[in-house]
Parts: C-alpha cells; structure tokens; sequence
C-alpha cells in the first residue's frame, strides 16, 4: 500500500470515490499484474469484492485492456452493482432487461458494459445471442452458485454452471467472486476452479 503514490500517477486510485482498503488496492495490483487473469476473489463477506472488482475494471480500462465487460449476478444484486460501478469508481454498466433488451442480439455489440442477472443468461434462447459475442473482461459474483456435484457415480450440473462453462471460452480474463467457495465438498470446489482452468 505504500507504493500507491508511485504507482497512482493518473490518481486513478486515489481518486475513487471510496476508502480504499490496503488488502483492496493489493489485490487490484495483483490481478492487474497477471498476464492471464482467470481467478476466484474468496475474500469473507463484507470485506469488498464488489469494490475490487470495480477498482480492476476501472485499471483494466484505464490501460486499454477492457472494452466490454460483462458482470452476471443473482437478479437481487444487479443494481447494487450498477450503483457502486457509478458511484465509486465513474463507470457506468447497462442492465439487461432494464436498460436494454437483447431481441435484436446485435444489440449485444452496441453495449460494451452490461451487468445481468445470471437467470435471465441462462435461458437458451438468450445462450444462443450469446454464443457469438466476446467479452474482455467476465465476472461472477456469487461464484457458489456454479455447482457441479457427484453422488455416488452421477454427475449433477446446474443450469448456472453450464451457463459458465459455455461463456468461458468467449472471455479472456474470468473472475469469479464468493464468500464461501467451497461448500464443504471438495469435488464441488474441484469442478469451480476448472472452470477457471482446465487445462
């Protein structure tokens, strides 16, 4: 945290408009650093995923390096992210089904920063719009969510990790955001993190 003048030439950091947290802004650097950014953010609740995330878009942009983003929430949280991607860090994100509709998928070109609920990602027709469209950047908050359990010898994925699996390949850096990542089954957390990296 002590390099941040150094580093903060633009005041792209310092002048956000939240107090910036030392583990926050080491995180953003981190990330920011990689050459290949697919990772799980599993910090505990309450200590500012969503803050991160907006301070590495907000780099990321700074750089050139994130022209379309996409953020797919659970439907409850898609204008708290709207809010605090504008309030905090100036960075405004159109929502799917607020502020556009997508029965035209070209549409999907014309807006370079969408935030969407992941039920409405996940209906077919809507995966099929999808299919061609790149992102720079893809994030999933509530990362848990994406669950793939084995029981016995069968297999059980939910429509939220399929919707995952498919859109990986159209992003080059993936970011999934959860509290509690693991859910106390360790081929559940296995299947999370080849998502991210199956290689």
């Amino acid at each position: 945290a002590f390099l941040l003048p150094l580093a903060n030439t633009g005041g792209e950091l310092s002048c956000s408009r939240t107090d910036l947290l030392p583990h926050q802004i080491l995180l953003t650097h981190d990330v920011v650093a990689l050459p290949r950014r697919r990772l799980l953010i599993a910090d505990e609740v309450g200590l500012g995923k969503t803050i991160e995330t907006g301070m590495v878009i907000r780099e990321l942009v700074a750089r050139g390096e994130a022209e379309r983003v996409l953020v797919v929430a659970p439907a409850g949280l898609i204008r708290n992210w709207q809010r605090e991607l504008e309030e905090c860090f100036g960075l405004h994100f159109d929502i799917l089904g607020i502020d556009f509709t997508d029965t035209n998928p070209q549409v999907w070109e014309t807006h370079p920063r969408v935030i969407a609920s992941i039920d409405r990602l996940k209906q077919p027709r809507r995966k099929e719009r999808l299919a061609t469209t790149r992102w720079d950047l893809l994030v999933f908050d509530e990362a848990h969510h994406l669950s793939r359990t084995r029981a016995g010898g069968k297999l059980n994925t939910t429509q939220n990790y399929r919707l995952a699996e498919e859109m990986r390949g159209h992003t080059r850096d993936l970011l999934f955001l959860s509290a509690t990542p693991h859910q106390g089954d360790p081929f559940q957390f296995w299947s999370l993190l080849q998502l991210l990296d199956d290689s």
